[in-house]
């Protein structure tokens, strides 16, 4: 049975994946990012390489099980030695992705990656293609023109689907998609310079893996199919996300996997100011050494409030056209029914959590081992005693109880823990310093 030939995106797109490699520096080719992209994964699959010890996987686990079919589409495509494709597994592999999700027409993406060995490399992809006329039919079209060292091979299928052209010179390779102009990305590359600050910071890490959003890309992106109600909110929340974004990147070092977030806020915001000081070490003791994962956060809950109230007494007006008048003026606004005000919860919790998750649910138990820590200020505080009087404890107590749960409240945190979590020795060494 004929298929599509946008069927041919899910056939190389996880061949062009694969090839590349690690690099703190950004690179030439970085400059083939679509200026509107507001998704990028990096990829650095010669770090991954060397880490999974790649050569004896595909030699003892995946060539010695796959079927004979298998094993050799794997030697034809020499997917058990990427550099003998002709790619450069020295450089970075790209995937980008941009225009409005809800608007077809606009939506582009493209994988990027350098080549070491261009012969190799058309070599590897002629088979490729052969491979694919034989499984897509007589409904693939396929053309190649060579312009001024530029190969360009266009995939068609007559319908709505997107347009795919696979583009090389002899040092990088651009597989595009959708409306990506990729003739002009190889006459006139963009300046890496001019990547969203999110991306620039996102590639000069190290790590092996990394996805990072460029959220003012994003909302431009998808600002055309809003509605006008909906486009005027966005714009009253311009600032804050003008040259804002986040990137999560993972890396592994003898067996441990660490995933590492970045956020950088709008232009707007002074994001520093929310940070707090860091998390008290006994709070940090409280993550058992053997946890299998752990995360800590320390903010001033009440800088944040000082800063993010006005804006958004600001966003509901351009939504409704006027602020509630229930809606808080400022932190002395009081809690109905509860005789203290905002500003006194945030000055008896002022943003201090640690959280690990110390083992998965066993024997007939549902619940996971688990240990959070919430930081308050202090049972002498003013705060506290407003905020929870001794009776709000007890009643917290007695539903943790309810779930199984244990809750106690130390001096200056309080304590929630799964039932039967034993103590041990504390965190400590890298694990500690990064919490």
């Amino acid at each position: 049975m004929n298929q599509p030939p946008h069927k041919l995106l899910y056939f190389f797109t996880p061949i062009l994946f694969f090839f590349a490699s690690c690099g703190k520096d950004i690179p030439d080719h970085a400059g083939m990012i679509d200026e509107d992209a507001w998704l990028l994964m990096t990829f650095r699959p010669e770090s991954l390489m060397e880490k999974s010890n790649y050569e004896k996987l595909m030699k003892e686990g995946v060539m010695s099980n796959a079927p004979a079919e298998a094993r050799a589409l794997i030697t034809a495509l020499r997917l058990d030695d990427p550099a003998e494709a002709g790619v450069d597994v020295g450089e970075d592999v790209y995937f980008f992705m941009g225009g409005n999700p809800d608007d077809e027409e606009t939506i582009k993406a493209g994988v990027i990656f350098a080549l070491s060995d261009a012969e190799k490399f058309k070599d590897t992809f002629g088979t490729a293609l052969e491979l694919a006329k034989k499984g897509m039919g007589d409904k693939m079209k396929l053309d190649k023109s060579e312009q001024d060292g530029l190969t360009i091979h266009s995939f068609e299928s007559g319908g709505r689907d997107p347009a795919l052209k696979l583009l090389h010179d002899d040092s990088k390779v651009l597989f595009a998609i959708g409306a990506v102009d990729g003739e002009k990305l190889f006459k006139e590359p963009n300046d890496p310079d001019d990547l969203p600050e999110i991306f620039q910071n996102h590639i000069d890490r190290d790590f092996e893996f990394g996805v990072a959003i460029a959220t003012e890309s994003m909302m431009k992106a998808v600002k055309q199919s809003m509605s006008r109600r909906d486009r005027e909110a966005m714009e009253a929340m311009s600032s804050w996300f003008s040259n804002a974004g986040a990137s999560y990147e993972l890396s592994s070092d003898e067996g441990e996997i660490m995933v590492r977030t970045f956020v950088e806020t709008g232009d707007g915001l002074d994001f520093e100011s929310m940070l707090g000081d860091g998390v008290p070490d006994e709070m940090v003791e409280l993550v058992p050494e053997g946890s299998m994962a752990a995360v800590s956060i320390s903010l001033d809950l009440k800088e944040m409030m000082e800063i993010m109230l006005p804006k958004i007494r600001e966003f509901a007006k351009s939504v409704t056209g006027e602020v509630p008048a229930e809606f808080p003026t400022n932190l002395d606004f009081e809690i109905p029914g509860q005789g203290f005000t905002i500003n006194d919860v945030l000055e008896a919790v002022p943003g201090d959590v640690v959280g690990a998750l110390v083992d998965l649910p066993s024997g007939n138990s549902e619940i996971p081992g688990f240990v959070v820590a919430v930081g308050h200020s202090g049972k002498d505080s003013d705060a506290y005693e407003k905020v929870f009087k001794g009776q709000g404890i007890m009643g917290l107590k007695m539903m943790g109880a309810a779930a199984g749960l244990t809750i106690s409240d130390e001096d200056d945190y309080f304590v929630v823990k799964s039932p039967g979590l034993s103590s041990g020795d504390s965190v400590s060494g890298d694990r500690s310093d990064a919490l």
